[in-house]
């Protein structure tokens, strides 16, 4: 799909959101383009095989140098998601407490 469209999101994340109905609140997460599947590690590659079949089924692809399964823990949206819940991306933790403090009211308002 062309993304120069203005609805071409709102268009993608619709068609993702009718291929994964039947996995939300259940075993599935899904933004736009990514996604991620989620449940105990004994039920995991069940899981991971249904959410494949259904976005084959439905003529979706991936890339699979982006792909991460059976993970622990993954970065996701800038936000590093794991069993012990949802945090900050540490990278980007690191770069917002490494950059300098403003030192009057014209770095303020660029700052901000």
């Amino acid at each position: 799909m062309p993304f120069g469209l203005t609805n071409a999101p709102t268009t993608f994340q619709r068609f993702m959101n009718m291929v994964f109905q039947a996995f939300f609140g259940k075993s599935i997460r899904v933004f736009i383009d990514d996604f991620c599947i989620y449940s105990s590690k004994s039920l995991h590659l069940h899981k991971v095989e249904e959410g494949l079949k259904k976005l084959y089924d439905m003529g979706g692809q991936l890339n699979p140098d982006k792909c991460h399964i059976g993970e622990d823990e993954v970065i996701m949206l800038g936000h590093k998601v794991s069993s012990k819940g949802i945090e900050l991306d540490p990278a980007k933790a690191k770069a917002l407490i490494e950059l300098p403090s403003p030192n009057n009211l014209k770095e303020v308002i660029s700052f901000i």
